[in-house]
């Protein structure tokens, strides 16, 4: 059956269809990105209507903001949910640094419709039971992947490959490359495959989207999957651990969302609770960093307009979220945001670009230049304290060292030991000893030399107090003829230095 067919403009199920609302308060993009241009096979509805899922909307911070990472924005499900409703989140993850790209892709998938509706879709209970076996799965994986006729994997839709999420992607990114100046460096974000890298892209989305977001992190390694509002089939058990690790998986939430119990199901799976139902820790009445992966709020949606659940749309949409007085995005939203996507004091500096994570100073003032953040301790001041040291060699021996009693008629080697100290402030230092020639006993002189052995003997850098081993040894032989007195021998020890 041909899509327009199953999904009719008129569907008006668990989409959470919306009446529009006032505009929300936001920078425009940069850019828009209109999907046929980047391949003339996606085509949105089949021809000569295509353009119904609305543009790719593009962010870029300028180029002393810029983070070299990609953030990909996928807009909750529904025939009205296109990109250009999601300019005020847009603006926060441009503003962050991100190169920021808001997919326009086939999102009008009625998964929460019923089985039997004329327009059939999974249902919208909370158990996998209550759905045809591996209905929701298999609508997402078509969304996701695409699947040229005439195979098909799910009855709900009917999505070819051009026009999966996969194809969008990689085909935006490629034009981006293409026709984009080279100093916005769009390249580094696509593989030698054309597929982006996931190493360094932040996958997010609202409701619809974030189950994608599940199913992507599980495929790929993600710099961060970021879940917002709850989705209907959170609890059909296909949501499943993967290549993403657990560290890298935030999730925001209204407390009232009709699909929060079930969605408790879903972050289990990824770690990020261990129980269900799951117990709110609002972040209304805190400040960031709030510690937590799983956002959970409460604000008051900033319109009651439309037939859908307002709470579950006011975690994103432009139309229902809290708002200040003057109109702006709430500033508890903001930080919300900006926590989720990796900026924990929501001050707009990602964390591993912020001098003071986890304290708010959007200024970033480092007056001492330590790239430590003034807000995040004293700031120190430079001042000068100084002593001089005298040019110093010093020698120091210790007592005077005796080989005992000589024993005539035998053969015999005689050891005796004394020690020195050495002080030296020069780069090098040597030691040295004269000639030691031959103990003497008054006119008579041993035969044998004596030998004088130093440990250590040189240095490379100064020292203090360096201990030295003064070694004396003394061969007598058996026929050596010994003279009664003592023989002995005045030695000259040296400490010198050639870079003084």
């Amino acid at each position: 059956m041909p899509l327009q067919h199953r999904l009719g403009a008129g569907v008006a199920v668990a989409l959470l269809v919306l009446a529009a609302a006032a505009p929300a308060r936001a920078d425009e993009p940069l850019f828009q990105v209109v999907p046929t241009d980047t391949d003339a096979a996606i085509l949105d509805t089949p021809s000569p209507t295509p353009g119904t899922r609305g543009n790719h909307l593009v962010w870029l911070a300028p180029a002393e903001r810029r983070v070299d990472k990609l953030a990909v924005f996928l807009p909750t499900g529904g025939p009205t949910n296109l990109p250009s409703e999601f300019k005020a989140l847009g603006t926060e993850m441009g503003r962050l640094g991100y190169h920021t790209v808001l997919l326009a892709y086939r999102n009008e998938a009625p998964i929460a419709a019923s089985p039997t509706a004329p327009i059939p879709g999974c249902g919208n209970l909370p158990d996998k039971e209550s759905a045809p076996v591996n209905c929701a799965i298999n609508a997402r994986t078509e969304l996701l992947t695409g699947v040229d006729p005439p195979a098909d994997i799910s009855p709900i839709v009917s999505v070819n490959r051009a026009n999966g999420i996969e194809n969008r992607l990689n085909k935006l990114l490629a034009y981006l490359v293409r026709t984009r100046p080279a100093a916005e460096r769009w390249g580094q974000f696509v593989d030698g495959n054309g597929e982006p890298v996931w190493a360094k892209t932040v996958i997010t989305g609202s409701s619809l989207g974030a189950g994608q977001v599940a199913i992507i992190a599980a495929q790929h390694a993600v710099d961060r999957a970021v879940m917002l509002h709850g989705w209907t089939d959170a609890k059909h058990e296909w949501v499943k651990y993967g290549a993403t690790d657990s560290s890298k998986y935030f999730a925001l939430i209204h407390a009232r969302d009709n699909f929060f119990a079930r969605t408790c199901f879903a972050y289990k799976e990824l770690r990020l609770a261990t129980v269900c139902p799951l117990a709110p820790v609002l972040i209304d009445n805190r400040t960031a960093p709030y510690g937590d992966q799983v956002h959970v709020f409460n604000l008051e949606p900033g319109s009651t307009m439309g037939t859908g659940d307002i709470f579950h749309q006011s975690t994103s949409r432009d139309g229902w979220i809290a708002r200040e007085k003057d109109g702006s995005p709430s500033r508890v939203l903001v930080s919300a945001w900006r926590s989720v996507l990796g900026d924990k004091d929501a001050d707009s500096y990602l964390d591993d670009r912020d001098n003071c994570p986890l304290v708010a100073n959007a200024d970033q003032t480092d007056s001492d230049g330590n790239k430590i953040g003034d807000a995040c301790g004293p700031t120190l001041a430079q001042g000068t304290v100084g002593g001089a040291v005298p040019a110093t060699l010093a020698l120091t021996l210790g007592t005077p060292a005796t080989f005992g009693a000589f024993v005539p008629g035998v053969t015999r080697t005689y050891d005796a030991t004394t020690t020195a100290s050495v002080i030296s402030t020069a780069g090098d230092a040597a030691l040295t000893v004269s000639a030691p020639g031959h103990l003497t006993n008054g006119a008579f002189s041993l035969p044998e030399p004596l030998r004088v052995t130093l440990t250590p003997a040189s240095w490379t850098a100064p020292v203090s107090n360096a201990a030295v081993s003064v070694a004396f040894t003394q061969l007598v032989k058996a026929t050596d003829p010994l003279r009664t007195g003592t023989y002995s021998k005045v030695l000259t020890f040296t400490l010198s230095t050639s870079t003084p």
